[in-house]
């Protein structure tokens, strides 16, 4: 073992530096797919007794996927929840989810007038997809009625020059309504940049979508569903879509960004960022596989890093498998040469408690 301890001493150090860059690589991964807080909904929304699972479907507007739907699909998952006792108790929900529909309708204050990017969302957006308020908050579906908005800074400025209006009343296609907000965009400075802030939008509930065009196509579909063990919140929730292929695409947005499935991801084709279909992604989705495609890098320095303490460690069990022998007849010998050593320490102690 002599002639090995120099290159094992040297080895070690080297493996230990090459540790300690994976652990640093590590940690940047898990910060920047942290960040993307449109991805994370199921571990804020998970308690310590249930794990949760974020799931998506992004649905092609001509698959006639529309608010009768969505409900019917909502429906559906709560059933199947409550048919394997995860039913809702004490007014809590088990289940969360969101639908999505855009179009553009007319926006008048009383000072101006313009067009705006309506979103048409659930109750429950926000917290899919958290967003930074500078005045006022969002609608959680406690409101009295479906007549109120959310105003982005831009569309706030055109109508009232200014973001400090919540409360005022704004009239949406000849409809009187309440501001309750005024949203900067999502926390995320990279789902941010994506959000388009110079385009003026606004966010409403479905209800109000649903009075407007009931046939509206939904364009995107989530659910935050209890998943006590592996697929079992992908099996319920692509068994309550039932659409094809070609019109949906279901991600498991929670899967997506493990270590273990970013690490899948670097040896197959990439293809995310790759259209193929006449599906529509809303910004979070777009910045979601932006970074999915940039964390590739980081990975793949990550796996070379672990590589090298792996084959040091994997070095050192062949040396002590080829010096088994005298490395056994050392062990021996430690262990008998102290053996004898507390043997005579012991009979030494007691000579001097029988003197005493």
């Amino acid at each position: 073992m002599k002639k090995y301890s120099k290159y094992l001493k040297f080895g070690a150090i080297i493996a230990s530096a090459f540790l300690l860059i994976f652990l640093i690589i590590l940690f940047s991964i898990s910060h920047i797919t942290k960040s993307y807080e449109s991805q994370t909904a199921a571990k804020r929304w998970q308690s310590e007794e249930l794990r949760y699972s974020q799931l998506t479907a992004f649905i092609s507007e001509d698959a006639g996927f529309n608010y009768n739907s969505a409900k019917q699909v909502h429906n559906n998952i709560v059933k199947k929840l409550a048919d394997d006792s995860y039913a809702s108790q004490n007014g809590e929900k088990v289940a969360l989810t969101n639908s999505l529909s855009q179009t553009k309708l007319t926006f008048k204050s009383v000072l101006d007038s313009c067009e705006a990017q309506v979103y048409f969302t659930g109750n429950d957006h926000f917290i899919f997809h958290p967003y930074e308020f500078i005045s006022g908050w969002y609608y959680t579906g406690d409101e009295s009625s479906n007549n109120f908005v959310v105003l982005n800074e831009e569309l706030a400025f055109r109508l009232y020059g200014g973001t400090d209006v919540a409360g005022l009343e704004i009239e949406v296609s000849g409809t009187k309504c309440e501001v309750l907000g005024v949203t900067s965009g999502p926390f995320s400075d990279s789902e941010k940049r994506l959000w388009e802030k110079d385009i003026p939008r606004a966010y409403m509930m479905s209800g109000f979508g649903e009075n407007i065009n009931n046939d509206l196509p939904i364009i995107c579909f989530e659910a935050l569903l209890p998943n006590p063990v592996k697929d079992y919140a992908m099996n319920i929730f692509k068994e309550a879509v039932m659409f094809d292929e070609n019109s949906v695409e279901i991600i498991e947005n929670s899967q997506r960004i493990r270590y273990v499935e970013l690490l899948k991801s670097v040896f197959k084709e990439d293809t995310d960022m790759m259209r193929n279909n006449t599906i529509y992604y809303p910004y979070w989705e777009n910045a979601a596989r932006r970074m999915l495609s940039t964390v590739k890098v980081p990975v793949f320095l990550s796996v070379v890093a672990a590589a090298v303490p792996a084959l040091y460690i994997f070095s050192l069990i062949v040396i002590l498998f080829i010096n088994k022998e005298k490395l056994i007849k050392k062990s021996a010998v430690f262990l008998t040469n102290n053996f004898i050593k507390t043997k005579k320490a012991i009979k030494k102690r007691r000579a001097g408690n029988d003197e005493n």
